[in-house]
Order: C-alpha cells, then structure tokens, then sequence
C-alpha cells in the first residue's frame, strides 16, 4: 500500500478561520462606522461654530459702532434695526436664516427692510436680543440635524446708545 500524503484543510480548520475573519470583519466594520459618525458630528460642529462666530463678528460690529438700537420683537420674532454710518440694518430670522438687510426707507418702520445683504447663518433656530442699562444681551439657539448649540454673547455699544 502506498502513503498517501494529506493535502489542504480540514473542515474544522476552514471554519475556524471563517469565524476568525467574522471577528476581524465585524470589528473593522465597527470601528469603521463609528468613526464615519464621529466625523459627521465634528463637522455639524464645525459648520454651527463658524456660523455663529460670522453672526456675532457681523452684530458686534453693528452694535458697536451703531446707533438708534432698537431690538424688539415682531411677529416672526425678535427684530433688531439699527444705524450705522447713516444706513439703517435689519436683523431678523427667516425661517431657519438669520439676515441682515438694508433698509432704504428708514421712517417706514422696522418690518420694511428690503434691500437683502448678507444671510450669515442658515440654521438658526432662535434669536433673542434685549438691552439693559445699555448692555445688549443676544441669546442663538442653532440646530444643525440632531444637534442643539446655545450661544449667547453681551455687547455694550462704543457710541454711549
């Protein structure tokens, strides 16, 4: 009789290296999608930081140097007018935007800004001003999917307003 020598795998050895790959798969595929969301949740971030950053550095400015600050609040919500260098701005929300007009009838009223300039943000969510003691207090509520960002910042005008 002749030895016939064995060539390739068991059964029981081919299985074990499937399930072993199945392990190895799974984890990659986990450590995979994790990061992928870990990724889309710093960028929301991301965008919602710039976005309020541009808001305030616009409305700060605006503040600063302005006069005839009124904030108040109007139908769609709060309003701020403003004059600065003897053009009067509009800050309102619509829908989830947060614009910045220019008004060309400035003795028509705060709600007849037309003259669109500038929409820094596109996921506002809130927007609340008010004046104390000639501190302007603003308070943004951002949403950006499932994230909620709270963002407040207090400006006091250079010009004694």
């Amino acid at each position: 009789m002749k030895n016939k020598k064995k060539k390739g795998f068991t059964l029981v050895e081919l299985m074990s290296v499937i399930a072993i790959l199945g392990i190895f798969s799974t984890l990659i595929f986990s450590l995979f999608s994790s990061s992928t969301s870990m990724l889309v949740m710093a960028e929301n971030d991301n965008v919602i930081q710039n976005e309020s950053r541009n808001i305030i550095d616009v409305l700060e400015e605006d503040i600063r140097y302005g006069s005839k600050i009124k904030p108040r609040t109007s139908g769609t919500g709060n309003v701020l007018s403003l004059t600065r260098n003897g053009t009067r701005y509009v800050y309102k929300i619509e829908g989830t935007e947060f614009k910045k007009y220019k008004d060309n009838t400035p003795d028509n009223g705060i709600d007849n800004a037309d003259d669109f300039i500038v929409a820094p943000s596109k996921n506002v969510k809130e927007f609340e001003i008010s004046e104390k003691e000639g501190l302007y207090k603003i308070r943004f509520k951002f949403e950006n999917g499932k994230s909620n960002y709270d963002y407040e910042n207090s400006i006091y005008p250079m010009n004694g307003n």
